[in-house]
């Protein structure tokens, strides 16, 4: 087993936040084991959580394609607490999904999506971390709605981070940038839903590819059926792009990082 660590605790223990969702068994580890941490330094991610019981369906986590490398911040210090890294083995184990369904019945809305992102050093206070999506699997120059600053994502799946987890926020940021652009066009509707739901959690990491940090994984979720309508199918393809940023906000303020595929 991986050694107890002073600043954050054992790897796979959740240090902040609670959720019935993402820690199944209510033990306070986001491990597929009973109330211990992850055996792995690195490629964690096959020791998550297993996410649904009997009759359910989980899809297994997948990895964003490509690398991370430290310290490629537009805003924040690097190998802090909004850079987005890799493990201690220099793999591509920076960003992860899932999805999950709870019944085992495809496509009847009860389905959700699930995300981590490896971060560099564990966080206090609010810091906003977003996937970007693209459900209309159209992510080009012939995307209808490109604009400048966003050239094909429809969402913007937020966690807003506080002092005990954090807050999940969804956005709709089709065809524009910034919040005054997007409620203009989209109106009320520009923010789906805040809170979506309360349960971000953060938890230990085994490595990063930081000499000295204090990794941990940002995990949350968001219903399919928020996201496109109970009535409308699940996409069979995303383009995600996690970004994150020195406060919680919507694509309105200036990134700390973008990354991924």
């Amino acid at each position: 087993m991986l050694a107890q660590r002073a600043a954050c605790g054992t790897a796979g223990s959740i240090e902040k936040g609670s959720s019935t969702v993402l820690d199944k068994n209510s033990d306070g580890y986001f491990t597929i084991y009973n109330g211990s941490g992850f055996t792995l330094s690195s490629n964690e991610y096959t020791e998550f959580e297993v996410l649904t019981g009997a009759g359910g369906a989980d899809k297994d986590w997948t990895r964003l394609a490509g690398s991370d490398p430290n310290a490629d911040l537009q805003a924040g210090g690097g190998c802090g607490n909004t850079d987005i890294v890799n493990d201690g083995d220099g793999g591509s184990d920076y960003a992860y999904y899932s999805i999950i369904d709870p019944d085992g019945i495809a496509d009847n809305g009860d389905e959700r999506l699930v995300f981590a992102l490896r971060i560099a050093n564990k966080i206090n206070g609010a810091f906003g971390f977003s996937f970007l999506l693209d459900t209309d699997n159209n992510c080009s120059t012939s995307d209808p709605n490109s604009v400048c600053g966003n050239p094909c994502f429809e969402y913007e799946v937020q966690l807003e981070t506080n002092n005990s987890g954090g807050n999940v926020v969804l956005y709709k940021i089709d065809g524009c940038y910034g919040t005054s652009d997007c409620t203009t066009a989209h109106g009320a509707g520009a923010v789906v839903c805040n809170p979506c739901n309360s349960e971000g959690l953060q938890v230990c990491a085994g490595s990063s590819a930081c000499s000295g940090s204090d990794p941990v994984f940002w995990v949350y979720y968001i219903n399919f059926s928020q996201i496109r309508g109970s009535t409308l199918p699940m996409p069979s393809a995303l383009h995600r792009l996690p970004t994150p940023r020195a406060m919680p906000s919507c694509i309105k303020v200036p990134m700390s990082q973008t990354t991924g595929a």
